[in-house]
């Protein structure tokens, strides 16, 4: 099964956070590192969920 990638963008707007905060939390090893591929940076959907489950993150629309 082939994993779906989410772009910048859709992990900005789940989390609700800036570039720069992604960025920061990656650093710091907050968060999932995302994969480069292009020039662009992607995240494991699943590595997000399993994020998301293991720090209890609720996201609200």
């Amino acid at each position: 099964m082939i994993d779906k990638l989410l772009t910048q963008k859709e992990i900005m707007k789940t989390f609700k956070v800036s570039r720069t905060t992604l960025w920061k939390w990656q650093r710091q090893n907050l968060f999932p590192k995302a994969k480069k591929i292009g020039g662009r940076l992607y995240w494991s959907e699943a590595k997000i969920k399993n994020f998301m489950e293991s720090n209890e993150v609720e996201v609200k629309n």
